[in-house]
C-alpha cells in the first residue's frame, strides 16, 4: 500500500515536470512560428507593395510616350514642303496643280510615318503590358508559396501541439500500467498468503480462561 502510494506521488511529480517542460516547448513552437509567419507576411506585403509602385511607373512611362517623335514629323514635313514649294517658285515651276500634287505627297508621306510611329508605339505598350502581367503571374505564384508556406507554418504547429499529446499519452499509459501492476502485485501477494487461523480448540480454551476468575491472566503457551 506504501508503495502505491509512493507511486502515486511520483506520478503526480512526473506530470508536473512533463507539463514544466511541454509548456516551455509550446511556448516556444508559438514564438517561432509567429516570428516566420510574421515574416512570410512582411515579405508578401512588401513584395505586393514594390509591384504596385514598379506598375505603376511602368504605365507612367507610356503617358505622352511619343509625343516628341510625332512634333518632330510635322515640324520636318511642314519644312521639307516649304523648301519644296520655295524651290518651285526659284525654278518657275509653281503652279496651283504643281503645288497640290506636292502637298498631296507630303501629306501621304508624313501620314506613313506617323503611322509608323503609332505602329511602333503600339507595339511598346503591348510589350509592355506583357510585361506587367508576367510580372503579375509571377506575384500569384509568389502568393501561392506565401499561402503553402504559411499551411506548412500551421502545420508545424499543429504537429507540435499532436506531439504533446502523444507524449502525455504515452505517460498515461506508463502510469496506467504501472498503477496496475502494483495492484495485481498486491493482490496476488494477499492472495498466495498461508496464515493458518486458529484452531477452535484453542479459541475454546481462551475462552474458558477468561471465564475463570480465579485463573489469573492467560499466559501465552
Amino acid at each position: 500500500t506504501e508503495m502505491i502510494a509512493s507511486s502515486r506521488v511520483h506520478m503526480e511529480a512526473q506530470v508536473e515536470q512533463q507539463d514544466a517542460a511541454l509548456g516551455v516547448y509550446i511556448t516556444d513552437l508559438n514564438k517561432y512560428t509567429d516570428e516566420i509567419d510574421a515574416l512570410i507576411e512582411a515579405n508578401r506585403n512588401g513584395l505586393i507593395q514594390d509591384y504596385s509602385v514598379h506598375s505603376d511607373l511602368a504605365k507612367g512611362f507610356l503617358t505622352d510616350l511619343g509625343t516628341t517623335e510625332l512634333a518632330r514629323i510635322n515640324t520636318a514635313f511642314a519644312a521639307t514642303l516649304s523648301d519644296q514649294l520655295q524651290d518651285l517658285v526659284d525654278k518657275g515651276l509653281y503652279s496651283s496643280a504643281v503645288a497640290a500634287d506636292f502637298k498631296a505627297k507630303n501629306a501621304r508621306d508624313k501620314d506613313e510615318q506617323i503611322q509608323t510611329l503609332n505602329d511602333r508605339l503600339m507595339r511598346e505598350k503591348l510589350a509592355n503590358q506583357h510585361t506587367l502581367y508576367g510580372q503579375r503571374v509571377s506575384l500569384a505564384e509568389f502568393r501561392n508559396q506565401a499561402i503553402v508556406a504559411k499551411m506548412n507554418t500551421y502545420v508545424t504547429r499543429l504537429d507540435g501541439w499532436k506531439t504533446v499529446h502523444a507524449d502525455n499519452m504515452k505517460l498515461m499509459a506508463y502510469q496506467l500500467e504501472e498503477r496496475n501492476n502494483l495492484l495485481v502485485g498486491l493482490y496476488s501477494f494477499v492472495e498466495r498468503r498461508e496464515d493458518v487461523a486458529p484452531q477452535w480448540k484453542d479459541m475454546a480454551s481462551m475462552i474458558a480462561g477468561l471465564g475463570d476468575a480465579a485463573g489469573g491472566w492467560i499466559q501465552p503457551s
